[in-house]
């Protein structure tokens, strides 16, 4: 019983703690009444404004101390449907008087813009509470009826009375005056940023940024707009999770260069158009696709069930010499080569190239007919020479001592 006793006595210190501090968020938690304007005993015309007189009581919550112009669809409010335009045909003012604690400090905000239909550019507004007076200034130029440039506004002041009254006062003669909207309480008049009367607000990613900054709701997106996403730009400029496998390939060749010219040959093989394997290496030596012709062991390019495949250099001391060979690295033909039939031996005892124009290319001497090292596989000082015709000049000592001479042309193809 005695325990539960406590436990009630706690609960209700705790009960009353809460209704204090109720009691004081109510005492703060001020309200401008009809704030945007939004509410009022009159109807505006269809011209889009009408005028409140000095003294009026059309507007809820306010009072007219001078005649301003309340201002329906002639231009668009920055919240709800009205606003009030501080000059009717001269200088006007409104004022509302709400509670307030002695000693308390105050923050007012409010939207400014100017009327743009007439002069001056320069608007000037006054607004005073508190025995404080504050001047703001609204530039119309660049803006019209489509466009107002609201700008965000704030006021401090401290409260010397129970009773606090806060006037919006036109400083401009003629009848285009300051135009307020959205008059509210607010806990700063410093945005997040730092800068008084500033502009700069929290994000979604929770960065202080000015709305209209480029960067404004950007840092946590990623290029797909997916909050905290890992999508990124790739090298081709396509917006793509980097393990996609299309990452950086829309603009890569089938060589994966980026921007690069390779394709896919109608032999499967990947290479650049101009490569002098493109559309060869599925081409047999008679120039078939697909083809199953081959050079035979006599440099002759036949099908293997021809009769005459490897039949046309088996003569005793008699070789073979093709016109033509592919060095092509595919391992068929890749070198000038003398065919010959295994009974006939003999020694290379010159075996030169030159181009046409006489330059010698390649050179080896003295070495085995049987050898399959020194013949010649179409380079000149390390590098592949073009497709064309070349001239050769061999010498062969056969076994038995018969020497030969021969000389021709032979075509590189690929």
């Amino acid at each position: 019983l005695i325990m539960n006793k406590t436990i009630k006595i706690y609960i209700s210190h705790i009960l009353y703690t809460l209704f204090l501090l109720n009691m004081i968020n109510f005492t703060h938690a001020q309200v401008i009444t009809n704030g945007s304007f939004e509410t009022a005993q009159i109807s505006v015309s269809s011209s889009g404004f009408i005028n409140l007189p000095t003294g009026s009581t059309y507007l809820d919550g306010w009072t007219i101390n001078t005649g301003v112009d309340y201002i329906g669809n002639y231009w668009q409010a920055i919240d709800g449907s009205f606003s009030i335009d501080l000059n009717a045909s001269s200088p006007g003012a409104i004022s509302q008087k709400f509670a307030t604690v002695v000693g308390e400090t105050y923050f007012i905000k409010f939207e400014l813009s100017g009327n743009p239909a007439c002069t001056p550019n320069i608007k000037t507004l006054e607004v005073t509470a508190a025995n404080n007076s504050f001047l703001f200034t609204f530039d119309i130029t660049n803006y019209s009826l489509n466009n107002m440039g609201w700008e965000t506004k704030c006021i401090e002041f401290t409260a010397t009375e129970t009773m606090t009254t806060i006037t919006f006062s036109s400083l401009n003669s003629g009848a285009c005056g300051p135009v307020i909207d959205n008059v509210k309480f607010t806990t700063s008049c410093v945005d997040c940023a730092g800068v008084v009367n500033g502009t700069a607000i929290i994000d979604d990613c929770g960065i202080c940024l000015l709305p209209d900054d480029p960067n404004f709701n950007q840092s946590c997106y990623d290029c797909a707009g997916v909050v905290n996403g890992t999508a990124i730009i790739d090298d081709c400029g396509i917006c793509l999770l980097p393990d996609d496998p299309n990452f950086n390939q829309s603009c890569s060749d089938c060589a994966g260069v980026l921007n690069g010219t390779a394709i896919i040959d109608d032999c499967g093989i990947c290479l650049l158009p101009d490569d002098p394997n493109f559309n060869q290496s599925c081409y047999d030596c008679t120039g078939v696709f697909n083809g199953t012709a081959i050079i035979d062991d006599c440099g002759i390019c036949l099908l293997p069930d021809d009769p005459y495949f490897n039949q046309s250099c088996y003569v005793e001391n008699n070789v073979y010499i093709p016109n033509a060979f592919s060095p092509n690295g595919d391992g068929a033909n890749d070198y000038f080569q003398i065919f010959k039939s295994p009974k006939v031996k003999g020694e290379v005892t010159k075996y030169l190239i030159f181009n046409r124009w006489g330059a010698l290319l390649f050179q080896a001497n003295n070495f085995d007919l049987d050898s399959n090292n020194n013949w010649w596989n179409g380079d000149f000082k390390g590098k592949p020479v073009g497709i064309g015709v070349y001239v050769y000049y061999i010498e062969i000592i056969f076994k038995g001592g018969e020497m030969k001479k021969y000389e021709g042309d032979i075509t590189v193809v690929k």
